[in-house]
């Protein structure tokens, strides 16, 4: 950002890299604190990309940690399989 703006010295360009600033401020806010690391970019597209790269991957570890916890589930001794 700071190359455009030292080719574009306009103000749509300052607004534009404001408006960047406070779109990536306002997505680290509202994320996780465990996500954060992957925000390390000063654009909030790549850090959005980044995201939902990382979530696709959750989604499919999800099955696997269901079955896992299913498998290794045990009973009371009082309690029957039927309940």
């Amino acid at each position: 950002t700071t190359t455009l703006l030292a080719a574009y010295p306009s103000k749509l360009v300052c607004a534009f890299i404001q408006k960047q600033q406070l779109e990536q401020s306002e997505l680290t806010l509202s994320v996780e604190p465990e996500q954060i690391p992957h925000l390390h970019s000063s654009d909030p597209v790549i850090s959005w990309e980044n995201l939902c790269q990382v979530h696709v991957v959750r989604r499919f570890a999800s099955p696997l940690v269901l079955c896992f916890h299913f498998i290794t589930i045990k009973t009371d001794k009082l309690q029957s399989m039927s309940h």
